[in-house]
């Protein structure tokens, strides 16, 4: 048994090593498949770690943790996201975003309690090194042979690198966690009299790849960090040459910006651009969506991992106005994220909590007899310049960002990086020494169930993927294959979606018209749900029914294609009043918003069912504004005013 309690102690640290490089290294594969993995490995590494933890409390009779106030604030997390779960309880969302938040908490305890010694700390360092370097080379062959890859990776007009490592985004923000960490652990070893130049590259390299994904919030963010790293780096002569170092990669980012690459220097300053395109005008709809969740339940707020379902029917129903996303799983700022999720109370908390972060590492880095300072100037940065980053982006909710962040406010209360002695709490744990197996044979048995459950969604989302490979065709290939990724993951609104839509295309009505209802019951407020349902009743000629669907569609997105099935079902009914007022709005959301959706057979439609001059004069108006927009239709439109002129 003492064999045992041991290994388990050996292999505790090695765990959370080989977690965050496993989580991490997720990165580098294309977005979709990446994020189907991430959760799981995350999951999986924290609860092992735990499992580990509470082995050897058990093994050797003795509970023994810090008594701190940090350690009440994780406590405290841990009970918001459990009371959270149980009052406002969801089970298409409620579950993963539980087992996230209380795997978040597990590392942060890892990240200071495991880390003993300046060796434990430094696996750590150099795990992350090795990482970034082969993260950076992946990135680096794909921005230069792009065209020569055999795998799926693509440039964006203008240079940018869209599915750099996976997610331009997420590869964005890891750089800017890790810079100032290297940037403080390349300053720790040159003070021991370690060479350092190989990592003056790498830190080099990350810049320029950080530029290349044109990521402007983690731009913005690492600007943060580095002017929060000068103020509390160590001046000393060993810190001279590393200093050097960054004011000229600054001055580099600068003239890259500028000169070399005007591009990303003009997609950096339009981060506030308020045009109808731009993406804080997309992100406003996010914002005021969250805004109006967070004032219907100010308080607790909706529900752990709530944001999706509520911004659904919180928004605007014009959010596509700007080519805002249907489907929002983030708020795309952290801040309205909690709010909305956790009210006023979860403001609170993480507020405090980030403030005792702040403090600590801040106090750390000045201690002057801390030799540990110039690495914790650097953690500190990173958090500070995540937080700027995710103002305006979403990567604290992705496990290979998470899983940094959380294990870095933990190294800010390791032993391996302070020497602040703390009060120790030792509770006893008066179980048989046999006990301690429990929690290991429990991991290996939740690790199998939920192992099968991922692996089932895994399926269904790659059955999604080869229905999506069929193009916009309708094809018994492609609802075969949306049939099967149901039947991989019933819950999955994804593949339900898809589902739905492949029979509308198909025109199986009678299906579609179930598999709207059935993606309606599990959420009442899914995108374009209404509008494939409306066109199933339209196809089963239950006409009054499919107008009550258009409604509702129209409540939540005043897309034209909304407006052209109502349309077609007035017509249907041979009521051509309602019929005219449909296309109006149609062709009025056309010139709104800049696009071409079924303009040509609208405008016909309306000179034929057009009687009095009133509305022969408002048609030519509106002729001669979609004629302004779409300038190469002139004879087009000119022939319209002429039919209309004739007629009148």
């Amino acid at each position: 048994m003492e064999v045992l309690t041991s290994t388990i102690r050996k292999i505790q640290l090695p765990v959370l090593v080989a977690t965050i490089v496993l989580v991490e290294s997720v990165l580098w594969i294309n977005s979709m498949e990446g994020g189907i993995i991430k959760q799981p490995l995350f999951v999986l590494g924290a609860l092992l770690t735990a499992a580990l933890f509470i082995s050897e409390c058990i093994s050797q009779r003795n509970l023994e943790f810090s008594y701190s106030a940090i350690n009440i604030l994780l406590a405290l997390h841990i009970i918001l996201y459990l009371c959270s779960a149980v009052w406002k309880f969801d089970p298409l969302y409620t579950w993963e975003a539980l087992a996230f938040g209380i795997s978040c908490c597990i590392i942060f305890f890892a990240g200071s309690s495991l880390f003993r010694t300046q060796k434990e700390i430094t696996i750590l360092f150099r795990s992350l090194e090795l990482l970034t370097i082969l993260l950076g080379v992946i990135a680096v062959i794909q921005y230069f042979f792009i065209d020569t890859l055999p795998v799926n990776f693509y440039i964006k007009a203008g240079g940018r690198v869209s599915s750099l490592l996976g997610h331009s985004v997420f590869y964005a923000s890891y750089l800017v966690l890790l810079f100032p960490l290297l940037l403080g652990w390349t300053l720790q070893r040159r003070h021991e009299g370690a060479s350092i130049r190989g990592r003056h590259l790498l830190l080099a390299a990350m810049v320029f790849l950080l530029l290349a994904t044109q990521a402007r919030s983690s731009i913005l963010g690492w600007f943060a960090s580095i002017m929060v790293f000068v103020f509390l780096v160590p001046k000393s002569k060993n810190s001279k040459q590393t200093m050097t170092f960054l004011g000229i990669t600054v001055a580099a980012v600068f003239f890259y910006s500028i000169v070399l690459r005007p591009d990303v220097g003009r997609r950096i300053f339009t981060m506030f651009e308020t045009s109808q395109s731009s993406t804080l005008a997309r992100r406003m709809y996010f914002w005021n969506a969250g805004k109006d969740a967070f004032l219907a339940s100010p308080v607790f707020g909706h529900g752990i991992g709530s944001f999706e379902r509520t911004a659904f029917q919180y928004r605007s129903p014009d959010y596509w106005q700007v080519s805002s996303e249907d489907i929002v799983p983030h708020a795309h700022n952290e801040l309205v994220e909690i709010a909305v999720e956790y009210g006023i109370t979860g403001l609170a908390l993480f507020a405090i909590t980030f403030i005792f972060v702040l403090r600590r590492g801040i106090a750390a880095a000045r201690n002057v007899n801390n030799q540990n300072r110039w690495i914790l100037a650097g953690i500190t940065s990173s958090i500070i310049g995540i937080a700027v980053d995710n103002l305006g982006n979403i990567s604290l909710r992705q496990p290979p960002i998470a899983i940094l962040v959380w294990v870095f406010m933990g190294l800010l209360w390791s032993q391996s990086l302070t020497t602040e002695v703390r009060k120790k709490i030792r509770l006893k744990v008066p179980l048989p020494t046999m006990v301690c197996v429990v929690p290991l044979v429990a991991w290996i048995i939740f690790a199998v169930g939920y192992g099968r459950i991922q692996a089932r969604a895994i399926d269904s989302s790659v059955h999604v993927l080869h229905a999506m490979d069929h193009g916009e065709e309708p094809s018994q290939e492609a609802i075969q294959e949306c049939q099967a990724a149901v039947a991989e993951n019933p819950e999955s609104l994804i593949a339900r979606s898809y589902l739905t839509m492949e029979y509308v295309n198909a025109k199986q009505w009678t299906d579609g018209l179930q598999s709207a209802e059935e993606l309606q019951q599990l959420s009442p407020y899914y995108p374009k749900s209404a509008l494939m349902k409306a066109c199933a009743l339209l196809g089963l000629g239950r006409y009054r029914d499919a107008l009550e669907s258009i409604r509702k569609e129209l409540s939540e997105r005043t897309h034209p294609e909304a407006y052209y099935i109502q349309a077609m079902t007035y017509r249907a009914l041979s009521d051509s009043s309602e019929e005219r007022s449909a296309l109006l709005n149609l062709l009025r959301k056309d010139i709104k918003a800049k696009i071409l959706y079924e303009y040509r057979s609208s405008c016909l439609r309306l000179v034929a069912i057009s009687r009095t001059d009133f509305e022969k004069k408002e048609n030519i108006l509106l002729f001669d504004s979609l004629e302004k927009l779409i300038t190469a239709e002139h004879e087009f439109f000119k022939n319209l005013r002429v039919q209309e002129s004739v007629h009148s």
